[in-house]
């Protein structure tokens, strides 16, 4: 399958699910909802995620699906709780982490500085995590550069590097949100 086509095919199955939801089950509380509305809603879910293993099975598109998000987590860090939710408050989760301490700030920038992009950050409870999804190759990269780097810090547990299976998401294509600008950027005239 050529991958022109293969961002066309997931984008049209993703927005099918998203207006699904948007229209079925976002305005309405759980008890307002008949079980076959969610089962369909599932089904479409499900036609994402064959899809997203269906391309894994090609052999020109599974080196670029980027199907592991590598999270990096830590506790107590030299912020306190009312600190932490303070941060969270602003939803500058970039800011977030930094406020943090000096690890997941310098964390953060390890990575950055080697060319991956944290799409996910967060924390809570005295804890925070930041999220980079990747491919294969990258993943091993970016666990192989943590491990040597932050050697210490895993050793001692002040912080985890965790690898979980993310689904099989095409770059870009990642989310409903990125799905909105995939949609604007590829409009046909």
């Amino acid at each position: 399958m050529e991958l022109k086509e293969a961002y066309k095919k997931m984008a049209k199955l993703m927005k099918d699910e998203k207006d699904y939801y948007n229209k079925n089950i976002k305005p309405y509380s759980e008890n307002e909802i008949d079980n076959k509305i969610f089962e369909k809603n599932k089904d479409l879910k499900d036609e994402v995620k064959y899809f997203g293993k269906e391309l894994a099975g090609d052999p020109c598109i599974y080196p670029i699906l980027e199907h592991f998000m590598i999270d990096i987590k830590g506790c107590y860090g030299e912020a306190g709780e009312k600190e932490q939710e303070k941060a969270l408050e602003t939803l500058d989760f970039k800011e977030f982490i930094d406020s943090q301490g000096s690890i997941p700030s310098r964390i953060q920038n390890f990575i950055e500085y080697n060319g991956f992009k944290i799409t996910d950050r967060g924390g809570g409870g005295g804890c925070w995590h930041i999220g980079i999804p990747c491919n294969d190759t990258d993943a091993n990269r970016l666990c192989a550069l943590l491990h040597i780097g932050f050697k210490n810090l895993i050793d001692k547990k002040y912080i985890r590097i965790v690898r979980n299976f993310w689904g099989y998401k095409l770059p870009k294509l990642k989310n409903w949100n990125q799905l909105e600008e995939w949609l604007e950027e590829n409009k046909e005239e």
